[in-house]
């Protein structure tokens, strides 16, 4: 396998089992460099792969949770289908855009994930009411 990853996808074959607890936050970095006998620590280089290394499946479940649930509550909302809203498309585009970064560019959630989720968000709840919005202006 050519990749900057291959030691990764190495290690996952040799010696990765899926802790049912995990190894713990940051822990799971020092079992990988441990097993490669590196004083430097290893990255997993995607959100994924840390997740369930050192969440375990029971942070891989709940991770999951978390980042589908804001799909399911969109396309509940808006029939993608059907929707003339430019909207829903931007955010579910963004959401997709953010979920192939985090493949294996990022092994936590950064600022820019805060993007999606907020026009989803905006999505969701829709527009701030005229009742609220003409106290603050």
């Amino acid at each position: 396998m050519t990749t900057n990853r291959s030691y990764i996808y190495q290690w996952i074959e040799d010696e990765g089992r899926v802790n049912f607890f995990g190894y713990g936050l940051g822990n799971a970095n020092i079992v990988l460099s441990a097993s490669f006998g590196n004083d430097m620590i290893y990255s997993f280089l995607s959100l994924f792969l840390n997740v369930l290394y050192s969440g375990g499946l029971i942070g891989f479940i709940l991770l999951l949770w978390i980042y589908i649930k804001p799909v399911i509550d969109t396309l509940r909302k808006y029939s993608l289908l059907r929707s003339r809203e430019p909207g829903v498309f931007v955010a579910l585009g963004t959401y997709t855009c953010m979920t192939v970064s985090f493949l294996g560019s990022w092994e936590e959630f950064n600022l820019l994930f805060s993007i999606p989720i907020a026009l989803m968000l905006a999505l969701k709840y829709g527009p701030i009411p005229d009742e609220v919005n003409r106290h603050n202006v």
